[in-house]
């Protein structure tokens, strides 16, 4: 008997190298899924797609953030109010005002530096006002430089420098050490006083800001009349409260 050729399609042939891998099905969104849908007469396609649908819906697309310019819009590109048309919802960073002019530590945080003073006190010697500061380090620093603006403005004015007054404002070395320096010229009102340092190349940074309050002589002297008047009015008080008391005695 002669051998039959093999049918090639007999054969199972292998696919080619650029075909596409074949679809996975989806996850059962339970063990037993499909038996259970093909149980109800849906075919293997029908039962694959009821999957999909489940997973979606138990993993749904998050949507786009809240906020924005497409917020402000409506689908057609128009605003949904007259008063959006200018209204930029995005912040530029470009744009954004500076926080502090200062360098060096102070750049860091200088809202707290100005209250806290981050190491510089203050106080009042007569009319004088005096600054104080310690340091524990000062490599490659000539000194020091004391400025000063009024609480409200942008507008430094330097008071004095280390060559101005080097006993009080030259470094005392690397080591560091305490100083003093002493303002004549202080006048009432709300003012901050800046120190900065120096170093060998002239390069100048700032190391601490203080706010200083000073009152004036009659703001000095309203609050003494205010303290005696309270001080009157408590002692009535406390005489009209005996006067009334059946059970005092004298």
């Amino acid at each position: 008997m002669t051998a039959q050729p093999e049918d090639p399609t007999d054969t199972p042939q292998p696919p080619p190298p650029d075909a596409p891998a074949p679809a996975q099905p989806p996850k059962e969104p339970y063990p037993g899924f499909f038996s259970d849908m093909k149980r109800t007469g849906l075919t293997e396609e029908q039962a694959y797609a009821q999957a999909a649908k489940a997973q979606n819906q138990s993993n749904p697309v998050k949507s786009a953030k809240v906020g924005g310019v497409k917020n402000l819009l409506k689908p057609d590109g128009t605003p949904y109010a007259p008063w959006m048309v200018n209204v930029s919802p995005e912040y530029d960073p470009t744009v954004i005002k500076k926080r502090t002019d200062a360098t060096g530590r102070l750049a860091a945080d200088p809202q707290s530096a100005e209250l806290s003073g981050v190491g510089l006190s203050w106080k009042m010697l007569g009319d004088e006002l005096e600054l104080r500061w310690a340091t524990s380090a000062e490599d490659n620093n000539k000194g020091f430089v004391v400025y000063r603006r009024a609480a409200k403005s942008d507008q430094w004015h330097k008071i004095c420098d280390f060559r101005d007054k080097p006993a009080e404002l030259a470094s005392k070395g690397p080591q560091g050490g305490s100083y003093s320096f002493l303002v004549t010229d202080a006048q009432p009102g709300s003012w901050v006083y800046r120190v900065s340092d120096c170093d060998l190349n002239n390069n100048v940074s700032d190391l601490a800001q203080l706010l200083v309050q000073i009152e004036s002589e009659e703001d000095t002297r309203v609050q003494k009349i205010a303290l005696i008047a309270l001080l009157i009015i408590l002692g009535l008080a406390v005489f009209i409260g005996l006067s009334l008391d059946p059970l005092s005695t004298t």
